[in-house]
């Protein structure tokens, strides 16, 4: 390594929140200046990216809690459960503090539901909630986050957010507000970013079940939304009147939607950095800490190249050194 794993870690770690802040920002949070406009944000998976990041800087953290506060309506709790389960999330005690909070401001069962998933006893230790803020001891400390056997400081809702982006990084959410928080949004996208897809792909990309999928779809086929070949083999579904749907949302025909598998990427970026962030790495030689990273890619997989996020889609077990850069370039 041209650069010591400490100083390179920093520099992952700050491109991670980076990354994290400048979609939030596209959704309305404060903060961050730079327009994020490559592609749609997909609200689930960068709930839990950022309960993973968000660990490393308070502010970001909060800035979400406080987006949730207003926004939670367009949130769906139980594709979040799904990715949270597909990917292995590990972040448990912070996703249930994090829905406790919402719980609190909504008193919604289901926010209440992922806070009741997690259950602590008086044996549990207590850990710090912010990896660079150490344990409080005297200071008054937030009694939710204590219930999960998390210590922070008192959290406040700040309120400052701002309506979101009315542009491709919304997408999403916009729907939700047309469809409602419901599998009819991933299908839409799904079909507004490619001329065809089958009800597999819809089903495996979405995150819903094959039976789920199948029901919105002959739903959305009568009602003349969605248009099906005719032979029920390899049957491939479509928008009939795609430009009309690009053009009530703002788009040009020739304006590509853009809706990756996020959960891929991000999930395969926080092993990455779970792995680096290993102290023992910082006494072994590069050879042992490109073991240590040629196994996290064992785990990773193909992610990278099916996540359809080209900045990232060549990242390999021989290349991260440059996954810095090529997520500035997103």
């Amino acid at each position: 390594m041209k650069m010591s794993l400490k100083n390179y870690r920093k520099e992952l770690r700050d491109s991670l929140l980076d990354l994290a802040w400048v979609q939030w920002s596209a959704l309305g949070v404060a903060g961050h200046v730079t327009r994020f406009s490559s592609y749609v944000v997909d609200v689930e998976a960068l709930v839990l990216f950022t309960i993973f990041i968000g660990r490393y800087d308070e502010r970001l953290f909060d800035s979400m809690q406080d987006w949730l506060q207003t926004n939670g309506r367009f949130v769906n709790t139980q594709r979040l459960k799904v990715l949270a389960k597909k990917n292995g999330f590990r972040y448990q005690r912070e996703l249930a503090y994090v829905a406790a909070n919402q719980n609190a401001f909504e008193n919604k069962s289901k926010w209440k539901n992922i806070a009741d998933s997690v259950k602590i006893t008086s044996g549990d230790s207590v850990e710090p909630l912010f990896k660079d803020i150490p344990l409080l001891g005297k200071q008054l400390k937030d009694p939710l986050a204590l219930k999960f056997g998390l210590e922070r400081n008192i959290y406040k809702y700040a309120g400052k957010n701002a309506k979101f982006d009315d542009g491709l990084a919304s997408l999403m959410l916009r729907l939700r507000g047309l469809f409602g928080v419901n599998s009819r949004v991933e299908i839409m996208l799904l079909l507004l970013s490619n001329d065809f897809c089958k009800i597999q792909d819809l089903a495996k990309r979405s995150g819903y079940s094959w039976r789920s999928v199948q029901d919105i779809l002959f739903e959305m086929t009568f009602g003349d939304i969605v248009q099906a070949t005719a032979s029920k083999k390899n049957r491939v579904y479509s928008l009939p009147n795609k430009s009309d749907w690009l053009k009530t949302f703002g788009f040009q025909d020739d304006e590509p939607i853009r809706f990756p598998q996020w959960d891929k990427a991000l999930f395969s970026l926080e092993l990455i950095y779970e792995t680096l962030e290993n102290p023992l790495l910082d006494k072994l030689s590069d050879m042992s800490v490109q073991g240590a990273v040629n196994q996290s890619f064992k785990k990773i997989g193909t992610s990278f190249l099916e996540c359809n996020i080209r900045e990232l889609q060549t990242v390999s077990s021989n290349s991260w050194l440059k996954i810095p850069e090529l997520i500035s370039r997103i």
